[in-house]
């Protein structure tokens, strides 16, 4: 027997749902966005390079309210400048949804605390666009 066109729509409809929600990444895992004090087991980016990244996916900083989430150019990465953030998080929770591919670039605002490792970069891949129910 044929399987009715309403349950093959509605499969490909919810096919198509998850492949735009994402995965939520926890930064830090278990010990969150904090100033490193030299015992953890890796650091912020070697964290990002075991994982894959794409649009639709986000990030969830855990963080002391003292503390702060910063989205920053290349360049306030490398130098750990605070003072002119593309996007500046605080409260101590916060999801950061990623909208391009390309490279993310994250600091604290915390003073001291990029420069003691508390910084991250994620690279965000290309996602393949799946063919439309007509084409598959």
């Amino acid at each position: 027997s044929a399987v009715p066109k309403f349950l093959f729509y509605a499969f490909f409809a919810c096919s198509a749902l998850a492949a735009v929600s994402g995965v939520q990444f926890q930064v830090g895992e278990k010990l969150g966005w904090r100033k490193p004090n030299g015992h953890e087991n890796e650091t912020y980016n070697e964290w990002a390079g075991k994982n894959r990244f794409r649009i639709g996916d986000s990030l969830h900083f855990k963080y002391s309210r003292k503390d702060s989430v910063l989205e920053v150019d290349s360049g306030d990465y490398k130098t750990c400048n605070a003072s002119n953030p593309i996007g500046k998080f605080d409260g101590g929770d916060t999801i950061f949804e990623f909208d391009r591919s390309g490279s993310f670039y994250f600091i604290s605002g915390q003073s001291g605390h990029c420069e003691a490792g508390q910084k991250l970069i994620v690279r965000v891949m290309h996602t393949e666009i799946a063919p439309s129910p007509s084409e598959a």
